[in-house]
């Protein structure tokens, strides 16, 4: 053989072959039992959803169940605050997204930090926040829509999954922002957000499209803008606020980070199961469909867009028009 001889071929081929124990050892045989995955927001919201979509794939290819644990309450606080509790050992994810990790500690007192006592594991989507209104309210625009509201001063109501949720965050700031005096009402969840909603409690309606979509598809919500800094494909001739408010983007993502402490091998593995399985085209496809870009990033990408996206939030959390009156 050129180069090699028939030793050293052998040794480079064992080397390749013990390549998965060394990876396993370094997890050790976890998982080995069922893991934790805590969702902020009640069952059937578009986090939870996302949630089940990644959860139910880890179950496949891990071996172990990956176990959806609903635990809703104060816009992600008690789940966030149960998380940074837990023990990390690898069996507790959070499928969290910028509302607990980067609004909510500076909105209301919280029991957590979340650059001490969170891990990022990968993003798998994100999305923009969309603004949708009852077909029965007489607008077809935004503009329409902001004239009814200046004119009806006070009377008209929009509702969200909860105060310090991003898609009520991005709503509170763009009605603060064009000087409009209308009534803010908080759901727990989207899912409910969504059902009093169609029950006429609110006129407008802001959440994530894996809740808002649906509606618009049946014809049961017009969707009038979209926070992020472009237009959605599923929504092509939806304009972004950007578009009448220059420099106004607002993003929501949703992904895992684990306990503080958690081993970096078992942060690692997830990372890379995520990152494949938002890359599968059937999971792609369905992501897409609830509104979202699959991401799929390491840890250390990660852990960047949250330190990047961090003062931005920050000032937006602090600003006038995110707290309720």
């Amino acid at each position: 053989m050129t180069g090699m001889t028939r030793r050293s071929v052998l040794r480079l081929a064992a080397a390749f072959s013990a390549a998965p124990l060394v990876a396993r050892a370094q997890t050790g045989d976890w998982p080995s039992r069922p893991v934790r995955v805590v969702i902020p927001y009640p069952p059937g919201g578009g986090t939870d959803t996302m949630a089940r979509i990644a959860a139910q794939h880890l179950t496949t290819r891990l071996g172990q169940p990956f176990v959806a644990d609903n635990r809703a309450g104060a816009n992600g606080q008690v789940a966030a605050e149960y998380v940074a509790r837990s023990t990390p050992d690898g069996y507790t994810l959070f499928f969290c997204g910028n509302t607990q990790t980067g609004i909510l500690p500076h909105l209301q007192p919280v029991n957590y930090d979340p650059d001490r006592d969170f891990t990022p594991v990968s993003i798998v989507g994100q999305n923009s926040a969309l603004i949708g209104v009852l077909p029965s309210l007489p607008v077809r625009n935004l503009e329409e829509f902001v004239a009814l509201v200046r004119a009806r001063p006070g009377q008209l109501n929009y509702g969200s999954a909860g105060t310090g949720t991003i898609t009520q965050l991005a709503a509170a700031l763009w009605v603060h922002r064009m000087g409009l005096d209308i009534v803010h009402v908080p759901f727990r969840g989207g899912a409910q957000s969504v059902t009093e909603t169609l029950a006429g409690r609110v006129q407008m309606l802001t959440g994530v499209p894996g809740d808002l979509l649906p509606l618009a598809r049946d014809g049961k919500l017009r969707i009038l803008a979209i926070s992020g800094p472009e237009r959605m494909k599923q929504l092509p001739d939806v304009p972004t606020l950007s578009e009448s408010l220059p420099g106004f983007v607002v993003v929501n993502w949703n992904g895992f980070v684990a306990p503080a402490g958690t081993s970096p091998a078992i942060i690692q593995r997830v990372a890379k199961e995520v990152g494949e399985i938002v890359r599968l085209p059937e999971v792609a496809a369905r992501l897409e469909t609830l509104g979202n870009i699959p991401v799929g990033n390491t840890p250390e990408e990660m852990a960047a867009l949250m330190r990047d996206e961090a003062p931005v939030l920050r000032a937006a959390a602090m600003s006038p028009g995110a707290r309720d009156r």
